[in-house]
């Protein structure tokens, strides 16, 4: 009886601490691939707006567009850019946020198996 309680003790907090390295890993690589997807929809963006800037900043240089039209597409790219980086930071600052939370929680989760294990452990 012990025996069979005292290796239930060992399976069952082994199985967490893999079950928790297992998810931890997926997590990890969930999020790899979000921000993959996101930093070449960015990617994708800017070069788009590239394009469309280079598309009317060679009429404005040939046909006398004018500096002014330039500027407003150099700034309304600048903005863009801006933008985009913006949304890079916040959102690379949410998914550590969103990691540490996992983390403590999974932490606290193991600390309490691990004692309720230890409790059971001195009662037998």
């Amino acid at each position: 009886m012990r025996t069979s309680r005292w290796r239930l003790g060992l399976i069952v907090p082994a199985g967490l601490v893999l079950l928790v390295g297992t998810l931890a890993a997926l997590q990890y690589r969930w999020l790899g691939q979000v921000s993959d997807a996101e930093r070449d929809a960015m990617r994708a963006a800017l070069q788009h707006r590239a394009t469309e800037f280079a598309d009317e900043f060679d009429p404005s240089v040939k046909y006398g567009g004018g500096p002014a039209r330039i500027r407003e597409t150099l700034a309304a790219t600048s903005q863009i850019v801006a933008g985009f980086e913006d949304l890079e930071r916040t959102m690379k600052e949410a998914d550590a946020e969103r990691w540490r939370d996992a983390s403590s929680s999974l932490l606290r989760l193991i600390n309490q198996v691990v004692e309720e294990t230890s409790r059971e452990k001195d009662q037998a």
